[in-house]
């Protein structure tokens, strides 16, 4: 299975499909990837578990594209899934940079969380998007 590998400045995502559980007569709130994250950025190594929807996915794929289409307006969005292992945000800064958070998490429910920040061109909102999208795709082929 290939990964989703996210980079944004110097945080490092890579994302590994373990299971997917789905009930397609459910809807999309029963179709769910168990997935291992490896995340790096600047001297901070961790891993950790996370349990995504594809749907979310892909509104965060949409919400990347959405920000770059829309630039040069100063937008932003947050991209705070169902179980908020990784929260993400991103906002078009005053001299057009991207400028985002990251807040990753084992556990949901405990407080120990790895926050960071980081500044990157409008460009890899669109390369971000695109890799996400064809992560989800491949799940549908059977090839992730």
């Amino acid at each position: 299975m290939h990964p989703l590998i996210l980079k944004y400045g110097e945080l490092t995502l890579s994302v590994f499909v373990k299971t997917r559980t789905q009930d397609g007569s459910a809807g999309p709130y029963f179709d769910w990837l168990k997935c291992h994250v490896k995340a790096s950025a600047k001297t901070m190594s961790t891993d950790f578990h996370w349990n995504v929807m594809p749907q979310e996915l892909l509104r965060f794929a949409d919400d990347l594209s959405g920000l770059f289409n829309e630039y040069p307006k100063r937008g932003s969005f947050e991209f705070r899934p169902s179980e908020p292992n990784v929260v993400l945000t991103f906002a078009i800064g005053s001299k057009g940079q991207v400028e985002g958070t990251y807040e990753l998490r084992d556990d949901f429910l405990t407080p120990i969380v790895v926050k960071g920040s980081f500044e990157v061109d409008q460009n890899s909102l669109e390369r971000g998007a695109s890799s996400v999208r064809g992560f989800v795709n491949s799940l549908k082929s059977g090839a992730a």
